[in-house]
């Protein structure tokens, strides 16, 4: 088709994207370059490969950058909950030394604080997986509502063209439109890093509590 008559289809004087089928794809390279020879610095010439490879530069960024937030998640997860067990070791102290001298033994009270730790972890990994599930649903809607394009009347003029529905196309409603898609193994590989990290963390205060004096922790105050 002409430009001139896609200009007056299109209610537009003016362009900013062009799309270039080659004929072949052997072709591509050599179009690229010689589009590139014709227009110069006016134009900015791009083949799809040098796109989706830009692309995937971006998301393996993205997803380094993600990996690193949940490594600094998962430390300062963990940080947290050897803090809870040490203070419960400490505000306990007195129940442990009773514990120990009615007969319980050291890995029984190991284990009592390991188990303590686990079910932090099942618990925290429920909470995390419910309000990670929420948020992911609500996030689209909520940007969706705060980015929107306008709907009605004349279009700007960064959507006339197709986009307008007096050329049988259809106003872009929102700039954000997506589904999250959940996959389950990362949900219960996730799962299980909370659990695995909650139940490292609280090795140490299990030891600590499992090796107190039963005579000085009854005296404690």
């Amino acid at each position: 088709m002409p430009i001139e008559a896609l200009k007056i289809i299109a209610n537009r004087n003016d362009y900013n994207l062009i799309l270039v089928k080659a004929d072949s794809v052997d072709n591509v390279d050599a179009l690229v370059e010689e589009l590139t020879t014709i227009y110069g610095d006016r134009a900015r010439v791009m083949a799809l490969q040098s796109l989706a490879s830009t692309i995937s530069s971006i998301i393996g960024q993205f997803g380094l950058l993600l990996g690193s937030i949940a490594g600094i998640s998962l430390t300062v997860a963990g940080l947290g909950i050897m803090n809870i067990m040490m203070i419960s070791v400490i505000e306990r102290t007195k129940e442990i030394g009773v514990m120990k001298a009615v007969g319980y033994r050291d890995r029984e009270v190991l284990l009592i604080f390991i188990v303590e730790s686990f079910m932090i972890g099942i618990l925290g990994g429920l909470l995390g997986i419910g309000l990670g599930t929420a948020a992911s649903y609500i996030m689209p809607s909520l940007l969706g509502t705060l980015f929107r394009a306008p709907t009605g009347g004349a279009a700007p003029a960064s959507t006339r063209g197709f986009s307008n529905p007096q050329f049988g196309g259809t106003q872009v409603s929102s700039m954000f439109s997506f589904t999250p898609v959940i996959s389950p193994e990362i949900v219960f590989t996730a799962y299980g890093f909370a659990i695995m990290i909650s139940v490292i963390a609280g090795i140490y205060p299990a030891w600590r509590a499992s090796r107190l004096d039963p005579i000085r922790a009854i005296r404690y105050e």
